[in-house]
Formats: C-alpha cells, sequence, structure tokens
C-alpha cells in the first residue's frame, strides 16, 4: 500500500516519538550519557536567537526567535515570517512568548505587533492589534506572555498596560489595569484558578 505524503510524515513523526518516548523511559533516573543534538540555522532553524517554544498536541514544536516562527517536526522545520503583504502571516518576526491552548491552538505574543493565534484547522494566522476606535481591542501591541486558565480565558500580559482576558465567545478583550505596570509574566492557581503576577524578566 502506498502511503500519501501527509501520512507518511504522520508515521515518520510517530514512530520519532514513539523511540524519543522510549529511550527517555529507559533512562529516566540513570546518569544520562547520551547525545544532545545542536540545532541552528544551518539545519533549517529560522535564526539561532531563540526566545521561546512550546509543543503541541500532535508532537510539534514551536520555536519563537527574534526573527521569526520555526515548527520542527523532527525531522525538518517549517519557518513562518511577517509578510506585510499576506494578512494570514505571523503579525511579526520578533517573538516573545508560545503557548498552546487546551484546542490545540498556538498563542503567539510579539515585541510590537499584538497578540497573535494560530487555527489549529486552519492554519491560518490571526493578529488581534490595538485600536483605538475599538474598547475591546488589545490595550497595547507589545504583549509579553500568554496562558489559559481552568475556564478557557486566554491572558497576555502588556508591557507598561496591565494585564488583557480574552474571552474566544465574545471574541472580545477584557482590560485589566494595575499601578504596578511592570508585570511580565503569569502564574495559574491551579487549586483557586487564580491568576497571580510574577516579575519575571
Amino acid at each position: 500500500m502506498k502511503l500519501s505524503p501527509h501520512l507518511y510524515r504522520f508515521v515518520l513523526v510517530a514512530l520519532f516519538a514513539f523511540f524519543i518516548d522510549l529511550i527517555t523511559t529507559e533512562t529516566r533516573g540513570q546518569n544520562l550519557s547520551g547525545r544532545f543534538f545542536n540545532y541552528k540555522s544551518e539545519q533549517g532553524l529560522i535564526d539561532n536567537s531563540v526566545r521561546c517554544f512550546a509543543k503541541d498536541k500532535n508532537g510539534f514544536l514551536w520555536i519563537g526567535t527574534e526573527n521569526g516562527l520555526s515548527c520542527f517536526d523532527g525531522l525538518r522545520f517549517k519557518n513562518y515570517v511577517f509578510n506585510p503583504g499576506d494578512s494570514n502571516s505571523i503579525p511579526g518576526n520578533t517573538i516573545r512568548d508560545l503557548y498552546v491552548d487546551s484546542k490545540n491552538n498556538l498563542w503567539i505574543t510579539t515585541f510590537d505587533n499584538g497578540l497573535c493565534r494560530r487555527n489549529y484547522i486552519t492554519g491560518k494566522f490571526e493578529r488581534f492589534l490595538h485600536n483605538n476606535s475599538k474598547p475591546n481591542s488589545i490595550a497595547n501591541n507589545s504583549t509579553m506572555c500568554v496562558i489559559e486558565d481552568d475556564s478557557g480565558y486566554i491572558w497576555v500580559t502588556l508591557w507598561n498596560k496591565g494585564i488583557d482576558k480574552f474571552d474566544e465567545k465574545q471574541n472580545a478583550l477584557e482590560h485589566y489595569a494595575f499601578d504596578d505596570k511592570s508585570i511580565k509574566g503569569l502564574n495559574l492557581d491551579r487549586k483557586s484558578t487564580r491568576l497571580n503576577s510574577s516579575h519575571r524578566t
């Protein structure tokens, strides 16, 4: 039986994940002397200045850098950069944080180009930008960290502007201002579903 390219790639990724899991299971708790692989732009990574990464439910590793976004399937990289002529591209190349939510959507914060969500179903990137004429738009385009709470709300910290909460059902953002405007991180308290601010740099 001849496999389609999509199914062939899926089988390769599944086998890769299986063997990695097998190796880590067998070596867990032991002194490891295995090999570490250093992936750089020469191997296909979009840029060597890596800032963050996140793994989705399909096993793909998303890597945010100073100059774009990479997706690694265990064999090769697929790269994404801002394209001013394409509204479905990422909004900016300087990526600060990545987060995969409960629906397997990828959230991206950028230096000065707002918040972005990659739709898991369509593969398209949706931008959330500040708009003075829209009170429910994001309060600041300089986004920092992003996380999802147990109720499905997406929280994002903003540089010198506090925190925004995204309600997917309303497709709107609600802003929370703070006297201390230097918040750079979020921690989720699972016991009480509260969001606690931290001053991670």
